[in-house]
């Protein structure tokens, strides 16, 4: 059977669109955009969480970063929350390692 994508997978659909790589922007406290590629998004607790890396080949870009995500009620803009607490902070870092052990 001949699949429609003409790769050889079996599967209809398009590759480019299975890896399209999501950016955000954010800005530092001197007014300086850097770009990060979005690694993840999960949830704890209820709660969403995003993890973003340095665009691949810039320098550090095997650090992760993880933010808690929430939405402005007002404007729907997403906002980016340093995790400040603790205990918040042990299960995140948990959350996020376990993703890393299931992709294995």
């Amino acid at each position: 059977m001949a699949d429609k994508c003409g790769c050889g997978c079996g599967h209809d659909h398009d590759h480019e669109e299975e890896f399209e790589v999501q950016l955000v922007t954010l800005i530092d406290e001197e007014g300086n955009e850097q770009e990060f590629e979005v690694i993840d998004i999960f949830e704890v607790d209820g709660s969403e969480y995003v993890a973003i890396a340095l665009p691949e080949g810039e320098e550090d870009d095997d650090e992760v970063m993880v933010f808690r995500l929430e939405v402005d009620e007002k404007t729907g803009e997403e906002i980016l929350h340093d995790i400040e607490d603790d205990d918040e902070w042990n299960k995140v870092a948990e959350a996020y390692m376990d993703l890393g052990d299931e992709e294995e």
